[in-house]
């Protein structure tokens, strides 16, 4: 199925704003939109005429409550975008790249080469700087879309899902759940389900989980969740997860700066309004060293003896630095180097 692209000059604004109108609810009077576009009756129904010449299928609803609305239809119509409208597509379509779902960054930036194309040569160079511009972070673990699309469809449709799941540990088991919703935190993509064998809510990486089988007719009735927001839940799971390694440090910086910059799974305490005590969790020193250099502030360790193997990582990482430097004329040149 495909689309047109209307990118709407400002002579068609009121079709846009018509069209906008049927789509915010099921049906307006003609008068009711009359009034809304500051405009008569008799234009509506010219207007109406034009939206329906572009494949929009606008009904007349009969009776004293009657008017018009917005009917779907097999067929996709024209897309009608303003400025701002095309400027947001394209936001959003940066922000698809790279958010761990293989094949769709492909897909955004053969979708942005198309949406440029189209647009008029004055709006076309600025959304450019937009699309050149903007970058995302690789989230590294990709899923594959048809995972997504399944167990979202799971989700909608409430029926029970079976799947193999690969634990952190390493081992596989099967697993059997309700599944509730797809959340996708810290640019990783999350199941968050009731496993029924277990008697509780889970949450699932999709990297480590095999394609869902559902149950024909095994339907079931959402829980209560424990939190109103899904993916708040999830981010406040993923804390409690028992990490081989941990660490605790005494940060000089408010707990407020740290909470945007640390791995979901770090744990911030305040201390007072300037200090905070900070849990790290990895599998190992080594992965846990870097998020060290993500506080972006002073801190000590709060107990340096049970640390020793991080304290000695990091020694280890310095030295790698230390070298750079030494190596570097312009260190050399103002003091930075030990040299």
């Amino acid at each position: 199925m495909r689309c047109t692209i209307f990118f709407v000059p400002a002579t068609s604004e009121r079709t846009l704003r018509l069209l906008t109108l049927l789509q915010a609810r099921p049906v307006w009077s003609g008068r009711e939109l009359a009034e809304r576009l500051e405009t008569t009756t008799r234009t509506v129904r010219t207007d109406i005429a034009r939206l329906r010449e572009l494949g929009y299928q606008v009904e007349g609803v009969p009776g004293i409550a009657g008017g018009y609305r917005l009917r779907s239809g097999e067929n996709v119509p024209p897309l009608l975008f303003d400025e701002d409208e095309a400027v947001a597509v394209l936001v959003g379509l940066r922000q698809m790249i790279s958010t761990s779902t293989i094949g769709m960054d492909a897909a955004a930036e053969s979708a942005i080469g198309k949406i440029l194309q189209l647009m008029p040569a004055r709006l076309r160079n600025q959304a450019r700087a937009v699309a050149e511009f903007t970058d995302t972070e690789d989230a590294g673990h990709g899923v594959e879309p048809e995972l997504i699309r399944a167990l979202t469809a799971a989700c909608q449709q409430r029926v029970h899902t079976r799947f193999d799941y690969q634990t952190r540990q390493g081992p596989s088991s099967r697993r059997e759940v309700e599944p509730y919703r797809v959340v996708n935190a810290r640019r990783r993509w999350y199941l968050l389900a009731w496993d029924t064998d277990r008697r509780d809510w889970r949450t699932f990486r999709l990297d480590r989980m095999t394609l869902p089988s559902f149950h024909t007719g095994a339907q079931f009735e959402p829980r209560p969740l424990p939190s109103g927001d899904p993916a708040g839940y999830v981010l406040a799971r993923l804390k409690l997860i028992p990490w081989p390694y941990q660490a605790w440090v005494i940060v000089d910086a408010p707990a407020s700066e740290l909470v945007d910059r640390l791995a979901p799974n770090a744990v911030i305490e305040p201390i007072s309004e300037r200090t905070c005590r900070v849990r790290l969790s990895a599998d190992s020193p080594r992965l846990l060293a870097p998020w060290l250099g993500r506080l972006e502030a002073d801190f000590t360790f709060a107990d340096p003896e049970r640390d020793a193997d991080l304290v000695h990582e990091i020694d280890r990482v310095r030295g790698h630095f230390t070298h750079a430097l030494d190596c570097t004329p312009t260190a050399r040149a103002t003091g930075l180097s030990r040299k």
